[in-house]
């Protein structure tokens, strides 16, 4: 009784009288559909023969071009990185014309140098038989554009023979962070050469302004994964010692001055530090004469003093008056300065222990508590040197005990503040530890320490979960010392990666992760993104799934697989997608039928899902999958067609027509029922 009504159901839904001719239009529809499909093919084959071989031609082109115009980078943009000559090279070499016979060691660069030569690569030319260099090189200097390098190339063939070779690179344009000198090949005429130095000669900027170093050879600055952060840390490094030097030539003694000096002729090229030398220069020499006079000024008080014990000699009662102030002249201050003047040099020596009690035996006489501190702050310099951490901290202690207020007082008071800041950080006292750690960090001039304080402000904000703060933090250090905080660079950029991932950031996050990936011993981060797809590809977001997957799968194979069977898969379905409607008539009253297509992820696998419940008993909403008990599956760009064996054994099969209109056919024992359908 109930396949009869069934049967009576479904006959009502159809429309029987055009049955036959509805037929007969899905057939020749059909064979329509394949006539295009097979014309559409044969025109897609025919354009990619053309684009291809219009390809081939523009690269042999490209390649001839660059072989006859050896300094076209200079011609491009800072951006585009020379990539002409990169196709160029790399036809060349499928060519297999050139063979690379040695790479140079990463990263050459020497202090202070606004050129960062990441790349040298010298190869063979084996049809003219000569070899050649390329140099690849970065502007590191964000605060000016690179107009012309000169260079000098020395090619040592290990058994005396030194090829010299003037390079320059002119009209540049090169803006901060672009890199260029691919397209330029260096040859290289000493053919046994197998060590290459370089010397930086001149940098002229586009503003006429001119960068040089004396004996400015290039060594390795080891590998990197991020230029840029090394760019940002070098110029953190000039801006520190441009304020110390510049807060030192702007005191009053020579020492300070002097000291001042030599920290900025270390950065002479930066902002105004030639000005400041020049005026420190002479600010110099009038302190050192006013040190001067005030001690001729000093020593001739002391021989009026001799001449006045001389004169007076021959007076009894004010040779008894003169001998009492001679005696308190020669031990308040004659004894004194002799051994204020021999400490100095034990200073000066480095003879730091002798400095220490010699300083102490004077009792704060003129200046030797400030330099009783700089004896016991260099010892503790020592004593890390050493290795001894406890005898650092306790000659440090003394050195800030011993003139607070003098510059080796705060500076070794800046080492006592990293000591408290660690002691707190035990104690799980963090933001006395963060307050302690800044304090260091700002106070402190030497490297090492600026280095640790800051890696110690960072490891506080990824214990507070801040792992933005402590990624930015610890990007400087290791920029600066990539052996000694390799592993909370790798630490606090993968929990800051996953952080980002995980609140949806994929694109940010995986471009952190791709810097510590390397480094970093944590689980996969790739895998995380890749189940987040497939998570959204069974929700049916499939877009925003493909979105994800795009992003990782560059560098990760299985999110690279199911992309691409995805993005198929999705073209293939594409104008299936959406909700079709039909309008009929059932017992004298008229009905609305709909059936909806979307797509989805099903175990795996890229499918289309079908709600059609306009029929109670028959109705079905199913994902399309040989997993999900579905046989003779059919899904093709115009035609679909299954098997329901769970669902009465019911056939579907449905049909594209023209003008977004649809042919469904239902299978049901041994009767066909077509109905069409117009997308909504």
């Amino acid at each position: 009784m109930e396949e009869k009504n069934n049967k009576e159901k479904i006959a009502e839904e159809s429309v029987q009288s055009n049955e036959n001719t509805v037929a007969e239009e899905a057939n020749n529809k059909e064979l329509e559909i394949k006539k295009e499909e097979t014309t559409v093919e044969q025109e897609s084959a025919e354009a990619e023969k053309i684009v291809e071989t219009a390809e081939q031609k523009e690269a042999a082109e490209s390649t001839k071009e660059l072989a006859t115009q050896e300094d076209s980078e200079q011609k491009q943009t800072a951006k585009k990185k020379d990539s002409k000559s990169e196709e160029s090279e790399q036809e060349e070499k499928e060519n297999g014309r050139y063979k690379v016979i040695a790479k140079l060691e990463p990263n050459l660069w020497t202090y202070g140098s606004p050129v960062l030569f990441e790349k040298g690569t010298l190869e063979r030319d084996q049809v003219s038989n000569i070899n050649r260099l390329s140099l690849i090189f970065t502007n590191i200097y964000e605060e000016k554009e690179i107009r012309d390098l000169y260079i000098t190339i020395y090619a040592d063939d290990g058994e005396g023979n030194v090829e010299q070779i003037n390079h320059s690179y002119l009209a540049m344009g090169q803006e901060y962070l672009a890199s260029k000198g691919k397209a330029a090949k260096i040859t290289i005429k000493n053919e046994n050469a197998v060590k290459f130095i370089i010397k930086i000669d001149k940098v002229v900027f586009v503003d006429g302004s001119v960068w040089t170093k004396k004996d400015a050879v290039l060594e390795s600055a080891g590998e990197m994964e991020d230029v840029e952060v090394f760019a940002q840390a070098k110029t953190k490094d000039y801006e520190d010692n441009y304020i110390s030097g510049m807060e030192e030539v702007q005191k009053d003694d020579s020492a300070s001055i002097g000291n001042g000096i030599e920290i900025l002729k270390r950065i002479a090229w930066y902002k105004n530090s030639k000005e400041l030398i020049k005026t420190a220069h002479k600010k110099y020499d009038i302190a050192v004469k006013n040190e001067e006079r005030k001690q001729a000024s000093e020593n001739r008080r002391a021989n009026r003093q001799k001449d006045v014990k001389k004169k007076y000699m021959t007076v009894l009662t004010a040779v008894g008056v003169i001998i009492v102030i001679a005696a308190i002249a020669t031990v308040t201050f004659f004894i004194p300065n002799k051994k204020y003047k021999s400490a100095e040099k034990l200073i000066k020596n480095q003879k730091y222990t002798q400095a220490v009690t010699a300083f102490k035996d004077l009792g704060g006489f003129r200046k030797s508590k400030g330099f009783l501190a700089e004896a016991y702050y260099n010892l503790g310099l020592q004593a890390l040197n050493d290795n001894d951490e406890n005898k650092a901290s306790d000659y440090f202690t003394k050195s800030h005990d011993a003139d607070k207020s003098s510059e080796y007082g705060k500076q070794a008071g800046a080492f006592l503040d990293y000591y408290a800041a660690t002691d707190a950080l035990d104690k799980k006292d963090y933001d006395k530890a963060q307050q302690l750690f800044t304090s260091s960090a700002q106070a402190a001039s030497d490297f090492n320490l600026i280095n640790k304080a800051s890696a110690g402000m960072a490891q506080v904000s990824y214990i507070k979960a801040d792992y933005s703060t402590a990624w930015q933090t610890i990007k400087n250090v290791y920029a600066k010392d990539n052996k000694t905080f390799q592993a909370q660079y790798a630490e606090y950029g993968y929990a800051y990666a996953k952080q980002l991932i995980d609140k949806g950031s994929i694109k940010e996050g995986m471009e952190v992760y791709s810097k510590v990936e390397k480094l970093s011993k944590s689980a996969n981060l790739s895998e995380s993104v890749y189940n987040q797809a497939v998570k959204l590809g069974e929700a049916g977001k499939i877009q925003e799934s493909l979105n994800l997957l795009n992003q990782i799968k560059g560098n990760y194979a299985k999110a690279k697989t199911l992309y691409d069977s995805m993005n198929s898969f999705h073209k293939k379905v594409s104008l299936w997608l959406g909700t079709w409607k039909h309008r009929g008539t059932v017992n004298g009253e008229k009905t609305t039928y709909y059936i909806t297509f979307s797509e989805v992820l099903y175990k795996g696998e890229p499918c289309i899902k079908i709600k059609d419940m306009n029929n109670k008993s028959l109705g079905y909403d199913v994902e399309i999958s040989s997993k999900n008990h579905i046989t003779q599956i059919e899904v093709g760009k115009y035609m679909i067609h299954f098997k329901l064996k769970n669902n009465h054994n019911q056939k579907l099969t449905y049909t594209l027509l023209e003008g977004k209109k649809m042919l469904r056919e239902l299978k049901y024992e041994g009767v066909t029922y077509k109905t069409k359908y117009k997308k909504k």
